[in-house]
Parts: structure tokens; sequence; C-alpha cells
């Protein structure tokens, strides 16, 4: 089960309209909603745009993240939009992990394609020991031998690559292909 919600505002005091976006879902275990605003500071309908871009979202299993970025997006030859943003944010992501990560980013926009490349940075401590156990091993002479365990959660850096196709032209419908490379933490 799931809801998307996308809306425009018209404000005077602003170059374009803010965009609002909320979509939620759930099954009978878990739910996650999320929810941005494209605010813009800057530009005109005619060629560009800067703009700020919060997003939050939430799920039952109290994982989240909360991001603030900007970015700038320019119309080339009125058939295209090219920009560029980075992302600041906070993750709380499984074994109550707490992450502040960077997210730059380059996109392209046309009536019939789409391209995105993400890529992401983790600030500060990579590495997490979610538990620590010993168990008890052997005897061996005079000595007793423990065996330590320890379960370990790392965070690397990564890219993302995304590009999508409308294949019927006038449709509503875009096909959407990806990859995501990752640098696991040392």
């Amino acid at each position: 089960v799931g809801f998307s919600l996308t809306c425009l505002t018209a404000e005077a005091s602003l170059p374009l309209p803010v965009r609002f976006s909320a979509a939620g879902y759930g099954s009978t275990d878990y739910s996650v909603g999320r929810a941005d605003v494209m605010l813009p500071l800057k530009g005109s309908t005619a060629c560009r745009n800067i703009y700020i871009n919060p997003a939050v979202a939430y799920g039952t299993d109290s994982l989240g993240y909360a991001d603030l970025g900007i970015g700038y997006r320019v119309i080339k030859n009125s058939s295209a939009i090219v920009g560029g943003y980075l992302f600041g944010g906070y993750s709380e992501i499984a074994n109550n992990a707490r992450l502040w990560i960077i997210n730059p980013g380059l996109e392209a926009l046309g009536a019939r394609w789409d391209a995105h490349l993400n890529g992401y940075h983790v600030m500060g401590d990579r590495n997490k020991t979610v538990s620590s156990y010993s168990t008890f091993n052997s005897f061996g002479g005079h000595s007793a031998f423990y065996n330590q365990f320890g379960l370990n959660q790392h965070a690397g850096d990564g890219a993302d690559a995304i590009f999508g196709y409308q294949p019927i032209r006038g449709s509503s419908i875009k096909t959407y292909v990806g990859s995501y490379f990752f640098i696991p933490a040392q």
C-alpha cells in the first residue's frame, strides 16, 4: 500500500513555483514516509534556477534521514534541463549507526530521456561495532583460551548512475536502468 503527492504552488515573491513532494508506503509490519520541498532562490522560467531542497524520511524501524541540498539547473535549447547539486545529510541506519554523508550529483532531464550521476561520501566514523562477545574455548596447561567475536558495520563511499527513456512518445511511461558502485570502508 502506498501513496504519493506532488504539487506546485505559486508564490509572488519567488522566481519559480515551490514543489512539494511526499510519499508513504506500508505493509502489515513496516511503513515508511518521505517528503521534500524544492524552494527556488533565484532564477527565471526562461533559463536557470538556483534552489534549496530539504528532504526527510522515516520508517517504523526507526531508520531515516534528513538532507539539505543546494542545486543549479539550466534550460538548454528549450528542450533539456542540465544541472548539478550538493546535498549534506544525516542518516540513521541499521544497528543504531548514525552517519553524516555528503552527496554531489549531476543531472540531465529531457522530454524523452533522463540521466543522473550521484556520488556518496561518508563523513566521520565509517565503522560501528554492533556487538562483541567471547566464548570459553579450552584449557591449555595453566591457561584458559577464549574465542573473541565481534560484529562490525561499515559504511563506505559510492556512486550511482541512472538512465531513463520514454519508449512511447507522448506517454507518461519512462523506463529506467541504473547501476551502483560501492567502495567498502577499511
